[in-house]
This record gives C-alpha cells, sequence and structure tokens, in this order.
C-alpha cells in the first residue's frame, strides 16, 4: 500500500487500528491506593511548612512593625506580609487537597509554589516541593484524584 503516510509507525500487514481502551475500575482503585500511600508524607510536609511560614510571617510582622513604622513604610511592610501569608495559605490549601485526593491542580500548583523560593521557609520547601512534583507527575497519578481541574 503506497497511499499510506510515510511518516506514520510501520505496522505489520493486516493489523487493524486499535483504540486505547479507558481507565478500568480495578486500575483506577490500584491508582487510588498507590496515591493514597505515596503522596500522605509529601503533602502532610508541605502542610507544616506552610503552616510554619505562616507563623514565621507573624513573628516578622510582630518584631519588626515598630521599626516599619518609624521608617514610615508601615504600608508597604504590611502589604509583603500579608501577601506572603496568602501565598503560604494557598500552598496550604493545596497540599490539603493533595492529600485528600481531590484536586489534582491546586496539588501541583501546592508543589510548585512550595518549589518556587518565594516562600517564607523555602529552604526546606524546595526539597518538599521537588518531592510532592516528582510523585504527582508519576504516569497515571492524576486518575486518582477526584477532579483534575
Amino acid at each position: 500500500m503506497l497511499d499510506e503516510n510515510p511518516y506514520s509507525v510501520p505496522r505489520p500487514h493486516g493489523e487493524e487500528h486499535q483504540a486505547v481502551a479507558a481507565v478500568d475500575e480495578k486500575s483506577r482503585l490500584d491508582y487510588s491506593r498507590y496515591a493514597k500511600e505515596a503522596l500522605f508524607l509529601p503533602s502532610l510536609f508541605i502542610l507544616i511548612n506552610s503552616i510554619a511560614g505562616i507563623i514565621l510571617d507573624v513573628v516578622m510582622l510582630r518584631q519588626n512593625w515598630d521599626a516599619a513604622v518609624s521608617n514610615g513604610r508601615s504600608h508597604l511592610f504590611l502589604f509583603v506580609v500579608s501577601a506572603l501569608v496568602v501565598y503560604n495559605l494557598l500552598i496550604a490549601f493545596g497540599a490539603t487537597e493533595m492529600m485528600r485526593r481531590k484536586s489534582f491542580t491546586f496539588a501541583l500548583l501546592a508543589c510548585i509554589m512550595t518549589f518556587a523560593p518565594l516562600s517564607t521557609c523555602c529552604l526546606i520547601g524546595m526539597p518538599l516541593g521537588i518531592w510532592g512534583l516528582n510523585l504527582l507527575l508519576k504516569p497515571g497519578m492524576n486518575t486518582a484524584f477526584s477532579r483534575t481541574i
């Protein structure tokens, strides 16, 4: 057959194109069990890291507030600390979504945000973010989550 696409993968003669089968329920349960065991520790440590970041942000606010007020930069200082607290709250939400295997997108976002050096505990968070991201990007891991978006 010379009219076939020359760039396609060669197939033996007589072999028909077979559709890819959907993920069956047994393999979905296997992925779910594996994800529950594999994602628990990274999500727990990411959650603890984000809570520690929130605590450190509040301590930083209390210790440096007088200096910021005397310099006339209290509004900027309050904005930066508030942004760091919101950032850590988003990480904590994504970590709980990863622990509960509810939203794959928020779990990925939490790992990426933990990996990014914007968090207060960024030196501890970098390996945790890499660990969680490595587990989440394994083939089939997103089938263990109830929502991918």
